[in-house]
C-alpha cells in the first residue's frame, strides 16, 4: 500500500498498486501552496511481507514522480562436511521453520541454496530433517532477517563475495570405535581379523567398489581390518541400519567372539546388542 504525504502528513487513503493499474497511480488536483509556502509531497510504502524495505526515489528534481523498488529477501544456505571447508555436501533434507510450520524444504546439492521471500522481523529455525548417508543430523540454527535484508544468526556463518551472510550447516560423519580386548582386560589385542557387515541394497549393485560377503550378493562387507595395538575407528557408516561386527580369525591362543549387532541413530549414538555404548565405543572380548 502506497501512501501520499503532504509535508509529512498522510493525505487521503493508501493506494494499492497491482497488475490491474499497471503498478502505477497518479494523484491529481493537488494543492501547490500552503500559507504561501510550497507543499512538499512524498510517498511511502508499507513493508511488503517477504521483501526488504522499499527504495523510493524521485524520478527528477523538477517533477513529483517517484519510483518504488521492492527487492525480495534472500537467505543463502550452504550444507557442508565440517572437515572439507566450503565444499558443498549433497543429499541433506533441510527445512526452514516458522514456529513449527515448515515454510521451505529442499535437498542440498552441489551449490548453496537460496531461500527467497522470507519475512523480515521473524525468527526462523533452519532444521536438518534427514542427513546424507554416513552423516549425523546437526543441531538447529536460529536466524532472522532485518528490514534491510541483513541476516543475523547464532550459528555458523560465512560471507559471499558481496559481503552477504551465508548460513552454514556443518555435518559430521558417523563415528564408531572398536576395541579388540581380552576378557576382563582393557589392553588392545592385536591379530584378530574383524568385519562389519550389513544387508545389501539396490544402490550397492550400482557401485563397482561394493564388496560382498556371499556369492548371492546379499551381504555387504562395509569394512574389514586386522586389530592392532590401538582402537579402530570407522567413519561414515549409515544411520538406521543394522550392522554385524564379526570376528573371523582370533589371535593365536584365543577363541572367536560371538557376533555383535549394532546400529547408529541419526544423532550418532551407537547401540550394541540392545544397549547404548558410551562415546560409540564397542568392545569385542576374546577368551583363551
Amino acid at each position: 500500500m502506497v501512501q501520499l504525504k503532504a509535508n509529512g502528513n498522510n493525505l487521503g487513503e493508501p493506494v494499492e498498486l497491482n497488475a490491474t493499474n499497471n503498478w502505477k497511480y497518479t494523484w491529481t488536483n493537488l494543492v501547490k501552496l500552503e500559507n504561501n509556502t510550497e507543499i512538499q509531497y512524498t510517498v511511502t510504502e508499507a513493508q511488503v511481507p517477504g521483501y526488504k524495505t522499499p527504495v523510493i526515489s524521485k524520478k527528477s528534481g523538477n517533477e513529483w514522480a517517484y519510483t518504488i523498488t521492492n527487492s525480495i529477501t534472500e537467505v543463502t544456505v550452504s550444507k557442508r562436511d565440517i572437515t572439507k571447508g566450503d565444499e558443498e555436501l549433497p543429499g541433506a533434507t533441510l527445512q526452514v521453520l516458522e514456529g513449527t510450520t515448515v515454510v521451505k524444504e529442499w535437498v542440498s546439492g552441489n551449490k548453496p541454496y537460496v531461500v527467497e521471500g522470507l519475512k523480515t522481523g521473524v525468527v526462523y529455525t533452519l532444521h536438518e530433517e534427514i542427513a546424507p548417508d554416513g552423516y549425523t543430523i546437526t543441531t538447529n540454527t536460529v536466524f532472522s532477517i532485518d528490514e534491510e535484508g541483513n541476516v543475523t544468526s547464532h550459528g555458523s556463518t560465512s560471507t559471499d563475495e558481496n559481503g552477504n551472510t551465508i548460513l552454514v550447516v556443518n555435518d559430521q560423519k558417523t563415528n564408531v570405535t572398536i576395541s579388540k580386548v581380552e576378557i576382563a582386560g582393557s589392553k588392545e589385542l592385536p591379530g584378530a581379523r574383524l568385519q562389519v557387515l550389513r544387508a545389501a541394497t539396490e544402490k550397492d549393485a550400482l557401485n563397482p567398489d561394493t564388496k560382498y560377503l556371499d556369492a548371492e550378493k546379499k551381504i555387504v562387507i562395509a569394512d574389514e581390518w586386522t586389530s592392532g595395538t590401538t582402537a579402530y575407528q570407522i567413519k561414515g557408516l549409515k544411520t538406521g541400519v543394522e550392522y554385524t561386527l564379526r570376528e573371523t580369525i582370533a589371535p593365536d591362543g584365543y577363541t572367536i567372539a560371538a557376533d555383535t549387532k549394532f546400529t547408529i541413530d541419526e544423532y550418532g549414538n551407537v547401540t550394541a546388542n540392545g544397549t547404548e555404548v558410551e562415546d560409540g565405543h564397542i568392545l569385542i572380548e576374546d577368551g583363551p
